[in-house]
């Protein structure tokens, strides 16, 4: 009986982490053509006339709900907010033009008043797009310095890392800064050098809470990006995003953390609980992380030979999500495996805490990497034929 209520209340907690996460209503889905066929949504706020919006892009591998905190947060500060899956595009830049075009065609939406918010991998194509685009009134870009590029100087230009982030150092992003201006920059953190109007303004943030993953999710990065947006558009009405919303993801990820920690012991079936976990990939990318790391606390350092299966889990993990990089279509079975594959394999040290921590887990993760490979080459001639519906796409066959 007790080992019933056990496997119920972990089925139970799987079930939580989704409906954390979700937002009821309002997501206003967009279908746009580059390449192929790109998903996007968009969240308008109520209000009257024309107002500003946002486009919020994550990084590599990454799905657009991966930001969906931020996002959210964004949204709560005034701003219409819109995203895209960038995964689904070879050409990146072309896909976040497409949104702009879009978003400018909506009648609810001020065309003269976009600005991007960008995290890590989307930093790159966010500049491209920035310096062709001079009706762009600024961008927050986080966790990834940019390169340097030649052309005309993008617009307002907020860079944020946080203090734990592996990849950049402070002499890294005002470096980088430098490169985005022929103007003053900043010669320290939160200096604010240049001119709003004329699209000179340049600011360095620097969180004391925040890694890499978890920058775009930082409350203080977040309050500084509505603060940005509110000079940079001009928007007076725009305010601080709301502290409940911007606290949400790492209270939620630490709760569930805890109650896998908890709960871990009484487990019985490996499967259920690397499967929940796969679960929360849906609901948020660093619940996935939070509960992973929970787990590996459990057991470590038990028998060689588990060892070295998580290390070829880990790998194997790997390779499967390159594919995914280059593939991008999909079907039911890939969107599956790719959920699952991203609560536990974006660090080798995740697989290898759950395969410590569950007998058999690798062999779940070894069926996920084949059901993932067929659902990929099953996926392809799907992507082909959504690809010839596209009007007015390039048609490029996927090698």
């Amino acid at each position: 009986m007790r080992e019933n209520f056990l496997k119920i209340s972990i089925a139970l907690l799987c079930l939580g982490g989704l409906w954390t996460g979700r937002d009821p209503g309002r997501w206003e889905p967009i279908e746009l053509c580059t390449d192929r066929p790109i998903r996007a949504r968009l969240r308008v706020r109520p209000g009257p006339g024309p107002g500003p919006a946002v486009v919020v892009l994550q990084g590599y591998y990454l799905r657009q709900e991966f930001l969906e905190d931020a996002a959210l947060a964004l949204y709560s500060s005034g701003l219409s907010v819109a995203t895209v899956d960038l995964n689904r595009s070879r050409r990146p830049e072309e896909a976040i033009r497409a949104l702009l075009d879009h978003l400018r065609r909506d009648p609810r939406l001020d065309p003269e008043r976009l600005v991007l918010f960008a995290h890590s991998g989307s930093v790159t194509p966010s500049l491209r797009v920035l310096q062709q685009d001079s009706r762009l009134r600024g961008a927050v870009l986080l966790g990834f310095y940019p390169e340097p590029y030649r052309g005309r100087r993008p617009n307002n230009v907020l860079l944020a890392f946080g203090f734990f982030d592996d990849y950049i150092t402070p002499e890294d992003m005002l470096g980088s800064l430098a490169l985005t201006t022929d103007g003053p920059t900043p010669e320290k953190s939160e200096e604010v050098v240049g001119d709003f109007s004329s699209g000179s303004a340049r600011r360095l943030v620097r969180s004391p809470l925040s890694n890499h993953g978890g920058e775009a999710f930082d409350p203080l990065l977040l309050a500084a990006s509505a603060d940005w947006y509110r000079l940079a558009l001009p928007a007076q009405e725009l305010r601080r995003p709301s502290p409940w919303r911007a606290l949400r993801p790492p209270l939620r990820a630490a709760t569930l953390a805890i109650l896998a920690l908890l709960l871990a012991p009484f487990l019985r079936w490996p499967w259920l609980g690397v499967a929940g976990f796969g679960l929360l990939s849906l609901a948020g990318f660093p619940d996935a992380l939070w509960g992973a790391v929970a787990l590996m606390l459990r057991q470590v350092g038990r028998k060689a030979r588990r060892h070295l299966l998580a290390l070829v889990a880990a790998v194997g993990s790997a390779i499967v999500l390159s594919w995914f990089a280059q593939v991008r279509g999909g079907n039911f079975f890939e969107w599956l495996a790719a959920s699952a594959m991203y609560a536990f394999s974006y660090l080798p040290s995740q697989v290898h805490g759950l395969v410590l921590s569950h007998r058999g887990s690798w062999k779940y993760l070894v069926f996920l990497a084949c059901l993932a490979g067929i659902s990929v080459w099953l996926g392809r001639p799907k992507l082909q034929r959504r690809e010839r519906a596209c009007p007015g796409g390039d048609r490029e066959e996927t090698s």
